[in-house]
């Protein structure tokens, strides 16, 4: 009941509103002076109207426009900002397998083959590292790296370094001599130097690769 109370006056007031300078207006119409003064501010407000919409209008279009190209603004930096900071950690990552193969090399010019030595042994230590490239690109992160051919120049060096891990992961398992003959193993160890001779050259030079678009 109070509602609809509250409704029936709130109608009332709208109407005398509408209403009132309705009827102000016919009961003064007579009136020469009136008449004047009513039609030359009738005729301002229509001026107004008719100049003044376009005009605002194009103030708010020029405002709509200043925000949105700060808003893109905005995104690019941020979009830098997050290139950059990958770039810079994947970079550091392959630097770091860079100086891993480049160990592995020989120590002397007229050796005819890689090693995998440390101090004497043949055991690798130190392993490549792919964990960064990989939790970029699970993470989606790769998308902020708009450059298809950086992108295709980092996925080859990884793709190198992986089967670089690989074939060293077998060689190691070829120490083992636990499940095979010492004949059987050196075979083995023999035949993947042999796929890591190749390999190490190969995932060098892309690494290079990489780390030269990176930069550039």
């Amino acid at each position: 009941m109070m509602k609809i109370l509250h409704k029936s006056w709130l109608w009332i007031l709208v109407a005398a509103v509408i209403i009132v300078p309705i009827v102000y207006f016919i009961a003064h119409w007579p009136d020469q002076a009136f008449r004047d003064s009513a039609l030359g501010n009738w005729f301002a407000t229509v001026l107004g109207v008719i100049v003044g919409i376009p005009i605002a209008l194009e103030i708010n279009r020029r405002q709509q426009l200043a925000q949105d190209k700060r808003m893109s603004k905005g995104r690019e930096d941020e979009e830098l900002i997050r290139k950059n900071k990958i770039l810079t950690l994947v970079k550091k990552e392959l630097e770091f397998n860079r100086d891993i193969l480049g160990n592995r090399q020989p120590q002397k010019a007229r050796a005819a083959r890689f090693e995998i030595t440390l101090n004497g042994s043949n055991v690798a230590v130190n392993g490549l590292k792919d964990e960064l490239w990989n939790s970029f690109s699970d993470g989606g992160e790769l998308q902020w790296i708009k450059d298809l051919d950086l992108l295709d120049a980092i996925s080859t060096a990884y793709y190198q370094i992986r089967i670089v891990m690989r074939l060293e992961g077998r060689y190691l398992k070829a120490l083992d001599f636990s499940s095979s003959s010492v004949h059987t193993s050196d075979l083995a160890r023999e035949n993947i130097q042999k796929d890591l001779n190749k390999m190490y050259p190969e995932a060098s030079d892309a690494i290079r690769k990489a780390i030269d678009a990176i930069a550039t």
